[in-house]
């Protein structure tokens, strides 16, 4: 079960490190603020969203929550949870 964990986590890290490459190209789009209104309508904070803009044109994507491959028997033969203490995403190692 261990081995599949690890391959599983490499996979997550690998789709995590795609997702921040495209983050920083779509940050250092020219219409950036367009397509967020596109994304989420005329309702979102534009600092916030220059602010993520800034971040990820640096590549800090620390606003992005953590996300833990577990054993199932880790959390009760659950596929997924979220945490209650801090923000982050658990996934069962086999789902």
């Amino acid at each position: 079960m261990n081995t599949q964990i690890n391959a599983t986590s490499q996979t997550v890290t690998s789709a995590l490190t795609t997702a921040e490459n495209y983050l920083q190209l779509f940050a250092n789009h020219a219409n950036f603020l367009q397509k967020m209104v596109v994304a989420f309508g005329n309702d979102f904070n534009t600092q916030n969203a220059l602010g993520l803009k800034s971040d990820w044109l640096l590549g800090d994507f620390s606003v992005i929550p953590p996300i833990e491959i577990r054993d199932s028997a880790e959390i009760n033969g659950a596929n997924g949870a979220l945490r209650e203490t801090k923000i982050g995403f658990i996934y069962r190692g086999n789902f």
